[in-house]
């Protein structure tokens, strides 16, 4: 498959990204850099952690503590580390960007080191031609579930995934014919590269590993690639070996911050894990916001309720299509390999069709893997209290974007030998043209949006109120503050009128009680319990608990203040509105033998006028 002049082939690609780029980060671009693609929460959370990195190369923090639940040491042990892309945006710092600007510079590039990734991934490690690298690429670095959770930052953290993926097809497919010294550096890539995903978001670190057992078990099962297998293994036993070594010695630092947390909390209760698992239909379900699917979808007002960026697996016609009929060609050739008829059949890559299938095999399984079936059942409940560290996955449904990689590869191959096929029937190629532009145009969508100068600003404006003698403080909220409501715990104390005024998207969609809806969804979900609620809950989150650890960053002083994943043991101070915030705060303080006068206790007014436009 060629096109046109080969001195021209290098360009192909630079053009396909940057036009992907354009579109993906559009908002962002055309506003200078100043707009984030992303909700105001969670986004802000990783700014901070970004500019905690920041401080760390300034020498303002050690590395283990960003400045939150003060006086807790090893704070970071409580999120992912982002130490991948901390880095790179201390650099950007560095060189005079705001927090926003180079969080969003940094996003730009790691879009496009994406599909460079996966572009050389399918070149190299399968021999297809350009434009079909191309098609996959284009999918893999745009594609609607990546783009559906541009509202949390970290998962665009994908560019490593394709080259491990490349190395490890090179060292079990080519081993035999490499030297030692080769198989070395490949694993000691893939060791130092998974390394970096656990020290930057450790849940594509766990599904990688877990996509890479699934498809050396699906090796142990296939006669010619066991022997394959075991040929390598045995001849280079002791590159791998010392890859082993190197992988262990880069995650001792990960496991002395995280393996004390992690034996304190006992790991998530399958409870909290459940609601996140998606059903067979989420994997084609794109949400309201797709622009080519959401009028589809919003026919749907009871399922789009609960319409949680993790759940927008879909990734509309055309692609789907490529991956069912890639997932029915894999299989056939399993099944013919195991009978011995294999060998002689003709894939769209001859050297590689057995690690082709094997590769999108693993993908669809991982897919499997991950769902709720009917009856609630699921074999993610074994993954989950078997395998260590996937006691501690909550948002299972992001596996999603690791399989993603199989899928570029299915729709490479398709646009391969569909192209080939167009060499006798001359109406494919223009076809085929067709359904890819189709469904590049149905990788896209609306966004979250907010002013990242004016978030900025938001921060100092806390930052500045901190008096320059404060060892450390504490941001609470003036007299004035919303009284949380008592838990519901039973029907006869819900307020189902109130519950509705707060959700005007449960009033106009759900079917029943409020009360169920409530039990059902309401209560994971943090829904508002009433109008008095919802303005208690965004003053909460939008105005103190994602802005005081940012200001503190900042300034480099530690507060009280904190919000992640996880939690401090008794740690009851993220509720800055609460009206006995000062008991709790000299209560939290001489659990660690401190002075409520050894902390600035501050009542820093923030109204809604403080904060950043937002839409979508």
């Amino acid at each position: 498959m060629r096109l046109g002049h080969r001195r021209f082939d290098w360009l192909l690609p630079w053009v396909i990204c940057l036009i992907g780029i354009l579109i993906y980060h559009r908002y962002t671009i055309l506003s200078g850099f100043d707009l984030v693609q992303a909700d105001f929460g969670d986004s802000r959370f990783i700014a901070f952690l970004l500019e905690h990195w920041n401080d760390v190369v300034q020498g303002r923090a050690r590395w283990q503590s960003p400045l939150i639940f003060y006086p807790v040491q090893g704070t970071l042990a409580y999120s992912d580390m982002l130490l991948g892309m901390g880095l790179p945006h201390a650099v950007l710092r560095r060189a005079g960007l705001g927090v926003f600007t180079a969080m969003n510079v940094q996003l730009i590039l790691l879009t496009g080191l994406a599909f460079a990734s996966c572009h050389a991934f399918l070149r190299r490690g399968f021999q297809l031609s350009l434009p079909a690298c191309c098609a996959g690429a284009y999918f893999f670095a745009f594609g609607w579930p990546r783009f559906a959770e541009l509202v949390h930052v970290q998962l665009q953290f994908t560019a490593p995934l394709p080259l491990m993926a490349l190395f490890a097809l090179q060292f079990l497919r080519d081993g035999l014919t490499l030297s030692r010294l080769h198989c070395f550096l490949i694993l000691s890539g893939l060791a130092g590269l998974e390394a970096l995903l656990f020290i930057t978001t450790s849940y594509y670190a766990l599904f990688f590993g877990l996509g890479l057992g699934v498809a050396i078990l699906l090796c142990l099962m296939a006669p010619g690639p066991r022997l394959q297998m075991a040929a390598v293994l045995r001849r280079h036993v002791l590159p791998l070996a010392g890859a082993t070594l190197l992988l262990v010695v880069l995650l001792i630092p990960v496991a002395q911050l995280y393996l004390p947390v992690m034996h304190a909390s006992g790991g998530r209760q399958w409870r909290e894990v459940n609601p996140f698992l998606p059903h067979p239909t989420d994997l084609f379900w794109m949400g309201t916001e797709n622009y080519a699917w959401g009028w589809l979808f919003s026919r749907f007002p009871a399922r789009a309720l609960a319409n949680w960026p993790g759940l927008r697996l879909g990734t509309g016609l055309a692609v789907s299509v490529f991956w069912i009929a890639a997932i029915g060609w894999a299989t056939c050739l399993a099944w013919d390999s195991r009978g011995g008829r294999g060998a002689g059949r003709r894939g769209a890559v001859p050297a590689t069709t057995g690690a082709a299938a094997i590769f999108i095999l693993s993908g669809a399984i991982l897919q499997f893997l991950m769902l709720k079936l009917p009856l609630h059942l699921t074999l993610w409940r074994i993954i989950f209290e078997v395998l260590p560290g996937f006691g501690g996955i909550r948002a299972v449904s992001r596996l999603q974007l690791v399989v993603m990689l199989p899928m570029a590869l299915a729709i490479a191959l398709g646009t391969e030998w569909l192209w080939d096929e167009g060499r006798h029937r001359l109406w494919l190629r223009p076809a085929l043209a067709a359904v890819l532009l189709f469904g590049a145009a149905e990788q896209t969508g609306a966004v979250y949006l907010y002013s990242g100068r004016q978030a900025e600003a938001l921060a100092w404006r806390v930052a500045n109120a901190v008096p320059s003698g404060c060892r450390a403080f504490y941001v609470v909220a003036p007299a004035e503050v919303i009284p949380a409501a008592p838990p519901i715990v039973s029907e006869k104390n819900f307020d189902a009128r109130a519950y509705l005024q707060a959700n005007p998207d449960v009033a106009r969609a759900w079917h029943g009680t409020a009360w169920q809806h409530y039990v059902l969804f309401g209560r994971a979900e943090h829904r508002y319990l009433d109008p008095a609620a919802a303005q208690r809950y965004d003053a909460l989150h939008f105005f103190y608990a994602y802005t005081v650890p940012l200001a503190a960053e900042l300034i480099g002083k530690p507060a009280v203040n904190g919000l992640s994943g996880w939690e401090p043991p008794g740690y009851d101070l993220g509720d800055s509105l609460a009206p006995d915030a000062s008991t709790r705060l000299h209560r939290w303080l001489a659990r660690y033998g401190l002075s409520v006068g050894s902390v600035c206790n501050l009542a820093i007014p923030l109204t809604r006028s403080d904060l950043p436009e937002r839409g979508r």
